[in-house]
Order: structure tokens, then C-alpha cells, then sequence
């Protein structure tokens, strides 16, 4: 549901907006520009509604529209090393409007970028306030057999584990049981294959086989054995034999031994963007293909995160996505499909509540994957004033956020360079522009 809230405060109310708020590249596709929305109201504003504490709260320092000044200068800074002749950059106002592009609608490789649609996806299909419950099930035949059934809980850990067997050894010691055969069953989604665009190296160093149990993100060959041999350890360590480790299926009419619930969805996704948890992408991506009645494979799951994007407004022509993460290399974004989205968060008070806390998208020189930058002249100027979402790949660099401009307007940005050979270089231009998208440079 898009919630559309234009209202007419003054230029200081705008002030405190709300806003918690990548090698050689084949032929990029052209998109067509993402329909705006009809002009608003002469001295309108968008003004997301979102609690006080989650505000950006960067100072004013001019009541005068800086918006002429802060085009003519990302058009003086188009010679800044590190951008490349696969550059795309686009800025919009606080009401959707394009007022700055260069490539705004060729696609690129977004990378990272591309767990902000993950993030609106998962929201949408299964619910900002969703926990996971993992069972540990015991088998009604054979009650020896115990199951540890994965639920697409990307959040499990080996504490968790911990708390199972303890709970565990106890019901089974009172049922006169101390010996157990452990089974893992991760059958909710099919047996894990690349993505298209994957590298086979990417695999278990920088993303694991997706599979529906995972403890601690290990990135691993097979996470599911590998819970249950933390299991398997943790019911020897309190008294309970284990005679095999396996993975099946637990049958119909199993009586749940044992459970342990998540953390909210809300906190899972923050997460997800603050350090960029490429494990976490993938997991909540097709457990959201699941929950809106679609297959949990590669297909199904970005299948369903196209339909949320065009149910809220946002356009997809030229838009491919083939994971969760942004690793693939067949990924492409035109820029214009992330500020459309950038606005559409801005505009909902559900998901500025969860994706733009400090905790979720980074702030420039304080959080995240943006700790580190934004901490020297010029760019130091717009620490704090930028909350958005880097991406990388070898020859890929992106950022897309929004940046409170000093005259208190927010305005989403969308940077992406291909082709990169200097990262650093990269970097740092994508940062200059993001700085100057606040007019404080």
C-alpha cells in the first residue's frame, strides 16, 4: 500500500524530514523513466511520518533552495576520478522529481544496492513484526529420532542451539531416552544451486548455499549438516547420546520436542542493510516468494520481488534481478528504479520505521558499511547527513540513500559505477557525489 502524504509545512518543518531514512560490463539495457508523480501544490513537502528519535536531525543552515547550486555542481564534478564511462547517477527531490542525471535510465550492476528491494520485499510478504519459530521435533514412531526442522531463520544461532538441547536432554531423560539419532531437515527450500551471474569462488566465502537452516551465518558448504552437528554437540554436552547425523525429512504427526523464536523481521532486515549480510538476502528472499504463495527457487523468489515493486508504484522496465544480495553479475538496475524506491519507503511509515533507523541503513562516517567513510575534508561535511546503501563487486561500486540537504530537504540519489579499476578511486567518487547531493561541498 502506498501511503501518500503531502502536506504544506514551512521550509524549517522540512527541516526534520523523516529519514531513517557494481570489469567489463556487457551492453546495458535502456530503461524507460520511472513515471513521477503529478506536481504537488506550490510550498508542499513530503514529510514521511516516522517517530522524532528515527529523524536524521542534521542542522539547517540555509532557508534557501539549494537546489540549483547543488546541480551546477555535480555537473562541475563529472571529471572526478574513479567515476567511468559505465557511470549512472541520478537525484530526486522530495517529491519524486528527477533534478539531476547522468545514464539515469541505462542499467547497471547494482550490488549491494539491490538488498534495499530484498529489504521492501521481505517486509511486504511476511510482515515487519514476523518471528521464526525453529522446532526440534521428535519423531512419533520412533521417538530416538529427532528432527531439527529449518524454518528460514537466517538469524539462528549456536546459543539458540544451546538453549534446544538443553530443554531437550531434560524431556528425554524424563521419557528414559539418552541415546538419539539427529536428522536436519531443510526440505522448505529446494536443494541450493548458483545464481544465475554467481561465481562458483563466491560460494561458502562471500554467501553460503542457501538452504533453509543456517546457525550463526556460517558460510559453509552445507549449512544444515553443519547445525546439526552443533546440535549433536550440544545434547553430548548435556548427557544425551547421538548415534548418526543425517538430513531427512521429518514425518507427518511429529510432536515438537522443543522450539526457539526469533528476533522480529524488523530487526533481521535492519540488520541485513547496516552490515550488508549477504546470507540474510537470500534467506528472507524466498521465504517471502513462500509466504506469497510462490516457489522458494531462484525464479519464484525474484518473480515475487518484481510484483512488490510494480504493487507499490515502483518501475521495473529494464530491471533485472536474479538474487537477493546483488552478488550476480546479471543483475541490472537503472538508477531510476532506486530513487522511485527510495521515495516509496520515504513516503511509508512502516518501512522508514524499520529500513531507517541508525541501526539499519548506514549514516555516512557513523554506521555500518559507512563507519569508516566520510570522515575527512570535503566528504566529512556530510557525515550524518547521508543514510544509504553501498554496494561492491571487484569492478563495481555503489551507493544509494538519501542525503538532507543544508537547506533541510531530503533528496534519494542513486550512484552506480561499472567498469571500475580503482575501488578506493571509486569510492570515493561515489561519496563525493553523495556529499554534494547535500549541498554542504
Amino acid at each position: 500500500m502506498i501511503h501518500n502524504r503531502l502536506v504544506h509545512p514551512t521550509r524549517h518543518a522540512a527541516a526534520v524530514l523523516a529519514a531513517l531514512v557494481v570489469g567489463v560490463v556487457g551492453t546495458p539495457a535502456v530503461a524507460a523513466p520511472v513515471p513521477v508523480q503529478a506536481p504537488p501544490k506550490a510550498g508542499s513537502a513530503l514529510v514521511p511520518a516516522v517517530p522524532v528519535p528515527q529523524r536524521l536531525g542534521a542542522n539547517v543552515t540555509t532557508t534557501t533552495d539549494q537546489t540549483p547550486r547543488i546541480v551546477a555542481k555535480l555537473n562541475g564534478r563529472m571529471g572526478a576520478g574513479g567515476l567511468t564511462a559505465a557511470f549512472s547517477g541520478r537525484v530526486s527531490d522530495d517529491h519524486n522529481r528527477t533534478i539531476w542525471e547522468r545514464g539515469g535510465t541505462t542499467t547497471r550492476m547494482p550490488a549491494s544496492t539491490m538488498k534495499l528491494v530484498t529489504a521492501v520485499t521481505a517486509l511486504r510478504s511476511i510482515g515487519k513484526d514476523t518471528r521464526f519459530t525453529t522446532p526440534l521435533l521428535q519423531d512419533p514412531r520412533y521417538r530416538s529420532s529427532l528432527y531439527l526442522k529449518g524454518v528460514g531463520d537466517p538469524r539462528l544461532t549456536s546459543g539458540n542451539i544451546a538453549t534446544m538441547a538443553a530443554a531437550a536432554a531434560t524431556s528425554l531423560k524424563a521419557q528414559g531416552i539418552l541415546t538419539v539419532n539427529v536428522k536436519v531437515d531443510d526440505s522448505l527450500f529446494p536443494a541450493p544451486t548458483l545464481a544465475t551471474g554467481w561465481k562458483s569462488s563466491y560460494l561458502p566465502g562471500d554467501v553460503a548455499p542457501v538452504r533453509a537452516l543456517v546457525v550463526d551465518s556460517r558460510d559453509v558448504a552445507d549449512t544444515s549438516l553443519d547445525a546439526g552437528a552443533i546440535l549433536t554437540a550440544a545434547l553430548r554436552a548435556r548427557g544425551i547420546g547421538v548415534r548418526s547425523l543425517a538430513r531427512l525429512t521429518a514425518p507427518s504427526g511429529s510432536t515438537q520436542l522443543t522450539s526457539i523464536t526469533s528476533t522480529p523481521l524488523s530487526s533481521i532486515v535492519g540488520s541485513m542493510l547496516n552490515v550488508s549480510q549477504n546470507d540474510y538476502a537470500e534467506i528472507l528472499l524466498r521465504v517471502a516468494a513462500i509466504r506469497r504463495g510462490r516457489p522458494a527457487t531462484w525464479s519464484g523468489a525474484t518473480a515475487n520481488a518484481v510484483t512488490v515493486l510494480r504493487e507499490n508504484g515502483v518501475g521495473t522496465y529494464g530491471f533485472v534481478m536474479r538474487d537477493g544480495s546483488g552478488l550476480s553479475r546479471s543483475d541490472r538496475m537503472p538508477t531510476a528504479t532506486l530513487t522511485s524506491l527510495l521515495f516509496r519507503v520515504a513516503l511509508d511509515p512502516d518501512l522508514t520505521a524499520v529500513m531507517l533507523p541508525r541501526t539499519a541503513l548506514p549514516v555516512a562516517g557513523q554506521t555500518g558499511t559507512l563507519a569508516s567513510r566520510f570522515k575527512v575534508s570535503p566528504y566529512s561535511c556530510a557525515a550524518g547527513r547521508v543514510h544509504a546503501k553501498t554496494g561492491s563487486l571487484a569492478d563495481v561500486v555503489t551507493l544509494a540513500g538519501y542525503a538532507e540537504g543544508t537547506d533541510g530537504v531530503i533528496r534519494p540519489f542513486a550512484f552506480l559505477i561499472n567498469g571500475v579499476t580503482s575501488p578506493k578511486s571509486s569510492r570515493l567518487a561515489v561519496d563525493l557525489f553523495a556529499t554534494t547531493t547535500t549541498g554542504c561541498y
